[in-house]
């Protein structure tokens, strides 16, 4: 059986879970889901609700943390966002 390839646009702008985008961030995944709560995060871009609530995986394309964090301030109160150099 073949694999079928994923669209060139998930790969160029994947989605990632809570996990990854707290990884990308620089924080723990409690901080990003407190985000999320408090309506400062996006909207997941894939909310997954076609699971019961407790089940369910949200997922943001990493173009719209970026876009995000680009307009966050960094933990020294500057502009410019809170993605570091690696993440970059």
């Amino acid at each position: 059986m073949t694999a079928i390839p994923e669209p060139a646009h998930e790969e160029a702008d994947p989605l990632l879970t809570t996990a990854e985008v707290a990884a990308l961030l620089g924080v723990g995944p409690p901080t990003w889901r407190g985000y999320v709560s408090r309506g400062t995060a996006p909207a997941p871009d894939d909310p997954d609700l076609g699971r019961p609530p407790a089940r369910r995986t949200p997922r943001w394309r990493r173009s719209t943390v970026e876009a995000w964090a680009a307009t966050r301030r960094t933990p020294g109160g500057t502009g410019g966002g809170v993605l570091g150099k690696a993440a970059q």
